[in-house]
C-alpha cells in the first residue's frame, strides 16, 4: 500500500512542480473505542478486545503568568497516524501508522529518510510543532537538505532568562532573540540581518556593526531561518495545513466515530483514505481544476476527445 501511495505522490509531483517545496508534519491520535484487553482473560467471553492499541500521552507545553514552563498531559488509547503534507495543496506526501505510544520524533526522522528523493530534493522547509523539538530532529532535516521550522520548548533547567554567546557581550534567550549587553549592563535587542549560507551563520547588527552567530553553537535555537524573524513566523503558519488535513480525516472520512480494531486494519484504512485524497486530486487536475485539491468535492472528469 505504501508503494502505491509513493507512486501516486510522484505522479502528483509531475503535475505540480512545487508539491512538497514547503511541507508540514504532525502526529494524529486515532483513538480506539474497542474494549481494552483484560489482564485476566475470561475464556467464556467473546474475543473482541483491542490488543494492538497502546496508551499515548500528548503533552502541551506553555508558560504560566509568571513565565514558568508548564506541561498539560492528554491521554489517548489507540493508534497514531504520522503525516507529512504539502503546505500549499494540503495533500499528504508521506505517512506511517503506529501504536499511540510511538515516538513522534523518531517516526518523523524515519519518514524523511523514506520519502522519494524526487520529493526531498525539492523540499525547502519542514514545519513542525514543539513536540518535534530536538537537536537530532533538526540535524536529520538539515542532513536531508531541508530547513527545519520547528517550534521550541524552554528546556533550560537553570532558570536563566539568557545565556552568553561564546566569550562576547552578546546574549540570547531560548526563543532565539539576540541582545547586546551595553556598558551599563542593559540588554539591547540586536537587529537581524539575514543568514549567511556560506559561513552558516546568522547575522545581527548593533550600532551599525554586524556580528555573526554560528548556528552550530546551539542548533536547537539557531536555525538557518532565525526564530525571531518574520520569515520564520510566516513559514510556521503553514503548519496549520496538516491540522486541516487531520480534520478532514476525522470529518470527511469519519475517523472520529470509527469501529476499527487492530493495527493492520487501522493502517489499511488510513492508507486507503490518503490514497483516496490523492486520487481525487489527480482526477481534479486531469479535469482542469487545480484549486481545493484536498477537499472532498465532486470530481470534474475530463471531457472525451
Amino acid at each position: 500500500m505504501a508503494f502505491l501511495f509513493d507512486i501516486m505522490v510522484l505522479e502528483l509531483a509531475e503535475k505540480l512542480p512545487e508539491l512538497g517545496k514547503d511541507a508540514a508534519g504532525d502526529g494524529k491520535y486515532l483513538d480506539s473505542y474497542a474494549k481494552r484487553e483484560d489482564k485476566k482473560p475470561n475464556p467464556d467471553a467473546g474475543d473482541r478486545a483491542e490488543r494492538d492499541a497502546k496508551w499515548g500521552i500528548k503533552e502541551y507545553h506553555y508558560e504560566d503568568k509568571q513565565g514558568k514552563p508548564q506541561v498539560k498531559k492528554e491521554y489517548h488509547f489507540g493508534f497514531k497516524a504520522h503525516i507529512i503534507c504539502d503546505v500549499r495543496t494540503e495533500l499528504p506526501i508521506g505517512y506511517d501508522v503506529l501504536a499511540a505510544n510511538s515516538d513522534e520524533k523518531k517516526t518523523m526522522m524515519d519518514m524523511l529518510e523514506r520519502l522519494p528523493h524526487q520529493i526531498t530534493d525539492r523540499m525547502e522547509h519542514l514545519m513542525l510543532d514543539r513536540g518535534y523539538d530536538s537537536t537530532e530532529m533538526i540535524r536529520t532535516a538539515k542532513a536531508t537538505g531541508i530547513i527545519p521550522i520547528v517550534d521550541i520548548r524552554n528546556c533550560w533547567k537553570d532558570g536563566e532568562a539568557t545565556k552568553q554567546y561564546k566569550d562576547t557581550d552578546i546574549v540570547y534567550d531560548y526563543k532565539g532573540n539576540v541582545y547586546m549587553v551595553d556598558d551599563k549592563g542593559k540588554e539591547r535587542r540586536m537587529r537581524y540581518e539575514g543568514y549567511d549560507s556560506q559561513k552558516k551563520c546568522l547575522r545581527y547588527s548593533y550600532k551599525e556593526k554586524v556580528y555573526k552567530i554560528y548556528i552550530s553553537y546551539d542548533e536547537r535555537i539557531f536555525l538557518p531561518v532565525a526564530r525571531s524573524s518574520m520569515k520564520f513566523e510566516r513559514l510556521y503558519k503553514g503548519r496549520t495545513s496538516v491540522e486541516r488535513l487531520n480534520g478532514r480525516i476525522d470529518r470527511d472520512y469519519m475517523f472520529e466515530d470509527h469501529c476499527i480494531r487492530g493495527l493492520k486494519k487501522m493502517k489499511l484504512m488510513v492508507s486507503l483514505t490518503l490514497l483516496t485524497m490523492n486520487a481525487m486530486a489527480l482526477g481534479k487536475i486531469k479535469g482542469g481544476n487545480t484549486t481545493h485539491l484536498a477537499a472532498l468535492t465532486k470530481l470534474e472528469m475530463p471531457r472525451a476527445g
